[in-house]
């Protein structure tokens, strides 16, 4: 605060506070905000709004993982996560297994916010990694996705009795695209989840 008061917010709420400060601050001019947040003139067309600002609040930087088989994909996804929400940044991983493997290498403060899962097919890789994550009270907070190229059989309720939190069954590129945009604004903006309260409980 201008008067040097420290307000603690939750990680989870830190894009919300951000959104809110700068709705308030649009009915000032530059000369204003300057003087306000002690900086440089705020860009007209920089990103300050989305939570990675030049100027003002800066938000911690969040993570994305992801295993995605398919590599136009992973294209897709990190251009979403660029655009969409820039204050997140992704991490590719070549395997599910590399994935769970950094997982209990990684600080609380810097597990990710939310994992993709994109296979073709329903297989013990994928349903390990599930499992891994959902047993686990260190992550099993964390929200996953699963993407299926290929669903038979009851794969569906197979992946949610593994414990995913979303399965997605598309198969062309626009449909992945448009289901991911979605899914990161659901989990990444608007979804609460008990971040803190499951981390200290490990």
């Amino acid at each position: 605060m201008l008067g040097g008061t420290l307000l603690p917010i939750s990680r989870r709420r830190w894009l919300e506070v951000a959104n809110d400060l700068h709705a308030s601050n649009t009915t000032h001019d530059e000369t204003d905000l300057t003087e306000a947040l002690g900086d440089e003139p705020v860009e007209k067309n920089d990103k300050s709004r989305f939570g990675r600002a030049k100027q003002g609040i800066e938000l911690p930087e969040r993570f994305v993982y992801a295993f995605m088989q398919d590599e136009r994909k992973r294209q897709l996804l990190a251009e979403i996560i660029n655009e969409k929400c820039p204050h997140y940044a992704i991490q590719f991983f070549e395997s599910s297994t590399s994935l769970i493997g950094q997982l209990p290498q990684t600080v609380p403060e810097r597990l990710p916010a939310l994992v993709f899962l994109e296979v073709r097919t329903v297989g013990w890789a994928l349903l390990n990694t599930l499992e891994f994550i959902k047993t686990d009270n260190r992550f099993r907070h964390i929200p996953t996705v699963v993407f299926l190229r290929e669903q038979s059989g009851n794969d569906v309720e197979v992946c949610y009795a593994a414990g995913a939190n979303s399965v997605v069954c598309e198969t062309n590129y626009v449909a992945f695209a448009e289901a991911t945009e979605r899914i990161c604004r659901y989990w990444l903006t608007f979804a609460a989840l008990p971040v803190d309260k499951v981390m200290s409980s490990k």
